[in-house]
Order: C-alpha cells, then structure tokens, then sequence
C-alpha cells in the first residue's frame, strides 16, 4: 500500500489489516511535507491516524476536548450524540416508546437474542420489520444476546445467525455476539477476547453487504488494560462503525469508577476518531458528563426501570430511595404533579411507570446540560462539580485532570472557547488550554524592551516605553501585559492559588530562556514568590512612569504567540497601522495602505487575516505548518468561499487544533483561500462527514 503526505511518498507495509482500515501503529516510517520521522508511531500515536473509512456516516457538530456533539445517520434517520438509547423489551413495553418520545428520546436498544426466542414476535418482526413492532420510527439498536451470555453463560443462538436475523428485521445499528466477561482471572479474560475477535471476523464474513445496518465492534478486556488496548487496536482495523466498550456494568454497579475510566481512556487512545464510542450498560446520569469527558458519545441502559422497580429516584447527583424523600429535588413533569408521600401510597406498577419517567427525564435533561457545556467550552467544569458528588467520583480527580490525561486530551480541544473559564480547583490548572498557553509562550514570547520588569498577575502595573511588564502567576506560569486579551489569560475567574514546585520550575524555565534578551530585570515590590533565578534581580524604581508603548508592539506580541516566533517580521516591507474600538479602547483591527488587512476578535485576541494577508502569512511560514491540502475536486468552491469539507482533505499539519486560522493549499503547496479549522488535524484526515474549515465569506 503506498501513502502519499504532501505530494510526497512513501510506502508502508501493512500487516494483519482488511482493505478498509489500516493504523498508524503499522508505519514504520513516513515523509510529511519533505520531513522524515523514522518513528512516527512515537510522534502521533495519541492522535488516532487511521485512514478515512467513507462508509462511516458520523460527523461533529462541536467540541470542548474529547466531548463533542456530533451526527449519526442511519436508515431510520439522524441521533444527535452525545445520546442515551432507552432499553425496550421487544416482548414486554413497560413504557411505550411514544411515551419516552416525550421525556427526550430520539432513538432506542432492544434485544434481539430476545426476540428472536420468542416466536410470535420474531414471526411479526420479520414480517412487518423491527420498528413497526417497536411502534417507533426512528433509529433502533439491536443487542445480541451478549448481556445474557455474561450473566447466563450461554445462549442458544450462533453469531451467524443473530448476524442474519439483525439483518432481516431492518435494525438500524447492530451487534455481532462477542464474548464480554463479568470479572475473571487474567487468562479466562484473555480467552474471552480471542473469541470475540474470531467472532468478530466471521461477523463480517457472513454479513450481508448490502445491508444499511450500522455494525458495532465491541472492545473488551475488563479492569486488565493491555487487553483493552490489544483488543482496540484489533478492532480499529476491522469494519464496523462504532465501538462499545463491554462488561463495565459490574465496575459501575460497584461504583468502581476508576477502573472504568481507565478503560475508557485506553480504548480512545486507539480507536479511530470518527467512529462513535458507545458505553455499553451505563445509564446513571451522574457519570454521564465524565464519560463524555472521556470521548463516550452513546450510552444505554435499563436503569431508569430497573431502578424505579425498587423505589429507587435517580438524579445527576446520586440515587436516593423514595421512602428517604420528602421533597423531589426535581422540576421535572412528574416531579411537579405528585407530592412525595402521594407517589408512596400509590400501587407498584403506577408508582414503577411514573418514577421510571422521572428517571428518564432526570438522563435527557444531564446529557442535555452536558451538551451545553460542550458549546460553552465548560465542559471540564461541569465535570469537576460532578466530581463532588461522592467520594468514588472525588478519587477520579487525579485521573481526569492529571498532565498525561490533559496533554491527551489537549490535541483535541479548541482554541478558544465561548465563555470564561472557571477554575473552582487546584486540578484545573492542567486544563488543556492552559497547558497549551504555557506551551507556546515558552516558545513565542516577544521580547521588544532592553528591560523587563516582573509583577504578580493581579497587579495594574503596565508596560510602558521603557520597559515591558511580565506578569508572574500560579495559573499560567507568566503573563506578557501586551497578551492579556489572549484567551484565557482574562477569560477567567478562579479561586486563590499558591505557586507549587512545578509552577516555579515553569518561570525558572521561562526566566533562564529569554532573561539574555534583556539588559536588565527588575521586581515589582509586590511579588513575592521564593526562587533561585528571581532572587537575582533588583527590586524596581517605584517612581517609574512614561506613557504607553505603541500598539504595533502589541501586535507584533499578538501574531509571534498565534503563528509562531519571528512572524511579525511580516509587518517589515508592509507597516501597518493599528486601530482600537473607540467605545471600548480594545485592539480592533489593522490597515496597510488605508484597507484592513487583519481583524482582532476580542473575545480570544486571535487575529483573523484577510484573503491578501493570509497568503502574505503562508509564504512567510514554513510548510508544512498551518496548511491544510485540499483535493482537486473541492479548489474550485474553497476559492469562492465555500467551507472545505473533511471528505477534501487529503493531508494536513499535524499540529493544528480546532478554531486554530488555517492555510488551505493544493498539492504544490500553492495557497487558495483561509480560514478557521473546525476539526483537528487527525480528525480532518479520518473524517467523511462534515466540515473541516471553515472558510471566512
């Protein structure tokens, strides 16, 4: 198989894969733009590259990290994830579909294994089709009996024929039957996983390949992670459209949280990035925003009835029994029409039906807050309050907001977001955007003053001709006074924190880099923090005041910390003039020759070239970075504006993040057009559907 990067080419042996897939991990070595890694593996493996699959019909909508909200499309219409599937019994509705409809569901699970056991159903399912027995229209999931094989230990139907029987009664998403294991021993383990493989190749052998059926891959391997990965990997290179993650019901029910989301965390590492993770079993809506924190985009469960069967109230912050209420902590339509002791006195079934639409409405409304949280770029807020919610949550802190976990999830995370963050934690400060602001300042700060003077970050000393102001903080490492409207250096509210070990090693760090740059550092009086390099300087000369530095130097800062080191030397042969809002005093925009050449957003201070200036940008920066190569086919409408679709892209920088300003160029490395990438490198490459950049009108 050859691999072309950038017009430039290479071959790659692949082993051990089908036609349709096949994983960077199989690639010894590549060329991109020119450039030769020998261990590519090493360099990108957090970042998932697998071939586009075109049959996969999943795209993103939008992102906060691993959490998106994103499209799947299926015979029976859209799922908008991230999304919970309600389980119907297709032989006994203990809540009508119609009835679910209206507290929130789009689309359902049922079991197939189960129907098909029973005759008289499994007679109409073939007959008039899943959905009109289900009474539903909409997209339907189709279990295989695996569940029952876990708790049974056997099932009286084989993989071919569940396959088939999926097949003829027109299921929108199916599962082959795969071996999932409650808990065992390391070896019983790893025998459940090579049957499940071998099943999984003889699932797709005998499918039917005209089938509209959505085929999921389940990865199993228990609490024993190196199986969870083996298993990945295996399945990453197979056919199927999504991915569940197996036998976490029994870690769940025991609130062995931990275990979990390690098991998340490993399958995500190798699963390919546009196939949806679906989290087989988990269904309480208390670890909802986690999961998808995690990248889990489906979930399902019989939770909401087999808890409201033992009197059991669910809630985002818990589960309570009803005879331990007197007050329903919820404004949910039940909740609001009954009284506490009158759902106590009424009859089992009533009493079961309305708790179970309590339930489910209690699931929709969390995963609807978890989608809002995704918009306004909070997700890892929400997830720090559910954190709180019980001891087995809190011990996950480490876990979810330690720096491998966030330099993971950094590759995925916007630039910007749309709201300020909110730092209610010490743990916070390994937010992704902030490590990746410390990241870059250590390799784009702008030095334009012979002396540098050093202040705490809530001080209102600022830069003047004279000197510039560097701003020393237990968040963000330091703070150059011409980048505070960077996001999210004032896009943020936090609580009081103090310098830790590893916050002053940062400034060391920074200080002994660019302290050359300068002819002298001083202190402001104010700060206060004990380190060895900034023990070295002079407290300041508090009389000390001139007036401001000119704006070009602040936009010489702006553009070096946006697009690189040394890239103001663009403005050297086109001196701009710079332009503040006279409302609010804020950078606005740019001109050269009397015609606005780049605008300042002022929600985040990222610089938005126009088409002329991005071009000037793109011969001036190095490939391959920024660039995004489009197909032939999609140069025509990219030139006139028109968004580049994912399916366009034929290779990309594999540096570039989401909302980042981007160069779009043909295989010669000729620009066309700009604009801003609503995916992420990786992401760009795998997927078929949706938008890759979106390209300025």
């Amino acid at each position: 198989m050859e691999i072309f990067i950038y017009g430039k080419r290479t071959k790659a042996l692949i082993d051990s894969c089908d036609d349709r897939k096949y994983s960077i991990n199989h690639i010894s070595s590549l060329i991109i733009f020119g450039e030769y890694f020998s261990d590519l593996k090493k360099k990108m493996s957090s970042s998932n590259h697998y071939k586009r699959d075109l049959t996969i019909m999943f795209s993103i909508q939008k992102k906060d990290g691993l959490g998106r909200i994103g499209t799947i499309l299926t015979a029976h219409g859209k799922v908008s994830t991230p999304v919970l599937l309600p389980v119907i019994n297709p032989n006994r509705q203990e809540i009508p579909p119609a009835d679910m409809v209206k507290c929130g569901a789009e689309a359902f699970i049922t079991n197939s294994y189960l129907l098909y056991r029973d005759i008289p159903n499994r007679e109409k399912a073939l007959k008039l089709g899943l959905h009109k027995l289900i009474d539903f229209d909409g997209p339907i999931m189709t279990d295989s009996g695996a569940f029952q094989l876990m708790e049974y230990g056997e099932v009286s139907i084989t993989n071919s024929l569940i396959t088939s029987f999926q097949e003829q009664i027109q299921s929108d998403i199916g599962v082959f039957l795969d071996i999932p294991t409650k808990q065992g021993d390391l070896q019983e383990v790893q025998n459940a996983l090579k049957k499940t493989l071998v099943r999984a190749d003889e699932h797709i052998q005998c499918r039917d390949p005209s089938s509209k059926i959505l085929w999921a891959g389940p990865i199993q391997g228990g609490e024993f992670l190196d199986l969870v990965e083996q298993s990945s990997m295996e399945m990453a290179h197979k056919a199927f459209d999504i991915h569940p993650i197996g036998s976490v019901v029994p870690y769940l029910e025991r609130y062995n949280f931990e275990t979990v989301v390690k098991m998340i965390l490993t399958a995500k590492k190798h699963l390919p990035l546009n196939r949806p993770i679906h989290l087989f079993g988990a269904g309480h809506p208390m670890f909802f925003a986690i999961s998808v924190f995690l990248g889990i985009d489906m979930f399902d469960s019989a939770a909401y009835f087999l808890y409201a069967r033992k009197n059991r109230y669910l809630t985002e912050f818990g589960t309570h029994y009803l005879d331990d209420l007197q007050y329903f902590p919820c404004s949910c339509e039940m909740c609001l029409s009954h009284k506490v002791k009158e759902l106590q006195r009424l009859d089992h079934s009533t009493r079961t039906h309305l708790l179970a639409k309590h339930n489910l409405n209690v699931s929709f409304a969390e995963l609807q807050r978890v989608k809002q949280a995704i918009i306004e770029g909070r997700l890892y807020e929400l997830v720090m309050s559910r954190t709180m919610n019980h001891p087995s949550l809190a011990r996950l802190i480490p876990h979810l907001f330690d720096t491998p976990t966030s330099n993971f999830i950094e590759t995925f995370t916007p630039i910007s977001s749309k709201r300020a963050k909110l730092i209610t934690h010490p743990a916070l400060k390994f937010h992704p955007q902030i490590l990746r602001y410390k990241q870059r300042i250590l390799n784009r700060f702008y030095p334009w003053s012979s002396k540098l003077i050093l202040a705490r970050d809530y001080r209102k000393i600022r830069s003047t001709k004279n000197f510039q102001v560097l701003k020393i903080s237990p968040l963000f490492g330091v703070i150059p006074d011409e980048l505070q409207g960077v996001y999210p250096l004032v896009q943020h509210e936090r609580i009081p924190l103090h310098f830790t070990e590893q916050d002053i090693e940062f400034i060391e760090e920074f200080l002994s880099k660019y302290k050359e740059k300068f002819q002298a550092i001083e202190l402001h009086s104010n700060l206060e923090i004990n380190s060895n390099i900034i023990d070295q300087f002079k407290i300041m000369d508090k009389n000390k005041r001139t007036s401001k530095p000119s704006d070009e130097f602040k936009l010489n800062a702006i553009i070096d910390f946006q697009f690189g080191s040394g890239i103001h030397e663009v403005f050297d042969d086109m001196p701009v003039s710079v332009h503040r809002s006279p409302k609010t005093g804020i950078l606005r925009n740019f001109t050269y020759l009397d015609k606005i050449v780049g605008t300042i957003r002022p929600s985040d201070f990222s610089i938005i070239p126009s088409k002329s200036f991005a071009e000037k940008l793109c011969k001036l920066i190095p490939a391959p970075k920024l660039r995004v190569v489009a197909s032939d086919d999609s140069i025509p409408f990219v030139s006139r504006n028109k968004d580049l679709l994912a399916r366009f892209v034929k290779n990309v920088d594999p540096e570039i993040k989401c909302g980042e300003e981007v160069f779009i160029v043909d295989d010669k490395g000729n620009f066309i057009n700009s604009g801003r990438a609503h995916l992420s490198a990786s992401e760009m490459i795998q997927f078929n559907h949706g938008i890759a950049v979106r390209v300025r009108r």
